[in-house]
């Protein structure tokens, strides 16, 4: 495998010359975003139709263009340097997650020319620019109808290729998403999926190869219910024994297969090391990727599906939480004082907050005092040029509440 980084060669840099990224933000908010960033997204939209997307993904695809995202990037971090702020301080063992809405295999940005970049140019201009690991999750490449199996996007392929390579360099991760509510789904059935997802990880593992430190790799799956005895996690359950039964050999040993079966074997056959209610990372030793579970949680599109668990229930990990930290200053909101110990504490409160940030700082804007940065993580929205509040509301049955916070330019 050779890589090359696209990043340093970019044939143009300022899509808007006469101010720089995050000339608005004063340095202390500068502080903050650097310290508490979570996502950076270069893509927003999605056509694979997930029922179990956590933000509802919306069906028309818009992607930055590569030249703002390199000047976003370099520029966070070169006052990152300045500021001498470290990225993500604040956002302990994080990850830069590289998608909320949208399917990184498939993302294209194009530069000045007329090229296209993809997610591993993108992961590239993080590494090199951030020095963070990041997170790649994909339902699969794309592929279109074949005799007898699918003809991948070669694109899609190459690109994953190189993001795990890339990812490798700084200990990120690399998932394949089995779900049975996709359009490959829809489209090539149970055997068709399986034979896409089996590629798709095939290419992953190709690219951390050729790391020096492989990225972590998981194919991840939902459980649709706590116990997981309903019909969908069953079909869910049988696309990740088939999408194993096709790796190739050569990347899967056949003593390494029968683990990796043993770990989601359809039940009564015996006891599975997993629930429905909570996020597992399961592995097995000298197994070149594991198997992650979620919980089909009602939020997004899962919502409207009829089939989610209700949060209550699911007690589900507040992944994205109020961040713990000192001084516990309070934010003024509509003249409201929040702290964040309150906000951390109080599902209650975060609720009210939300509700409250969501009239006055989206559709009234008005006074907030303090600097909610300090207190959230944050998401670069580079399609949308915005730095959003990511706030988890479980109270509310919303894990990801999303605030626009201020525009990038």
């Amino acid at each position: 495998m050779i890589v090359s980084s696209p990043v340093a060669s970019a044939p143009h840099r300022a899509l808007v010359p006469d101010r720089p990224p995050f000339a608005a933000f004063s340095n202390a908010e500068r502080r903050a975003l650097i310290a508490h960033l979570f996502a950076v997204l270069p893509q927003r939209g999605c056509e694979q139709r997930c029922a179990g997307c956590h933000a509802a993904a919306l069906p028309r695809v818009t992607a930055a263009e590569w030249s703002t995202a390199v000047q976003v990037i370099e520029r966070l971090g070169a006052l990152s340097a300045a500021l001498r702020t470290p990225v993500q301080a604040n956002v302990p063992n994080a990850l830069v997650e590289t998608f909320r809405d949208s399917d990184p295999a498939h993302l294209r940005m194009t530069t000045a020319d007329g090229e296209r970049r993809g997610i591993g140019a993108f992961g590239a201009l993080i590494h090199r620019a951030l020095g963070r690991p990041f997170k790649v999750m994909t339902s699969g490449a794309r592929a279109r109808r074949g005799d007898p199996d699918p003809v991948m996007d070669a694109g899609d392929l190459a690109e994953l290729e190189q993001a795990a390579f890339w990812a490798g360099q700084s200990g990120g991760r690399m998932s394949v998403s089995a779900s049975v509510e996709t359009r490959h789904y829809r489209t090539f059935g149970a055997a068709g999926t399986a034979f896409i997802l089996a590629r798709t990880l095939e290419s992953i593992l190709r690219g951390a190869q050729a790391a020096p430190h492989p990225p972590e790799i998981f194919l991840d799956m939902m459980v649709f219910a706590p116990n997981g005895d309903d019909p969908l996690t069953a079909a869910t359950l049988d696309l990740m024994r088939r999408t194993l039964d096709h790796v190739d050999a050569a990347w899967l040993r056949a003593d390494h297969r029968d683990a990796l079966h043993r770990l989601i074997a359809p039940l009564p056959e015996g006891s599975r090391p997993f629930d429905g209610v909570r996020n597992q990372r399961l592995t097995v030793p000298g197994v070149p990727f594991g198997i992650r579970v979620s919980p089909h949680l009602n939020i997004g599109r899962a919502a409207r599906t009829g089939r989610g668990q209700a949060l209550a229930a699911a007690a589900p990990t507040d992944w994205l939480g109020v961040l713990p930290g000192d001084p516990d200053d309070a934010l003024m909101l509509d003249g409201i004082a929040f702290t964040r110990r309150e906000l951390h504490a109080d599902p209650a409160a975060r609720h009210a907050f939300i509700q409250l940030a969501r009239r006055v700082v989206v559709h009234e804007p008005r006074a907030l005092a303090g600097n909610p940065l300090t207190f959230f993580r944050a998401e670069i929205d580079l399609p949308g040029e915005r730095v959003n509040l990511l706030v988890s509301d479980p109270y509310g049955g919303d894990l990801q509440a999303v605030i626009p916070y201020k525009p990038i330019y």
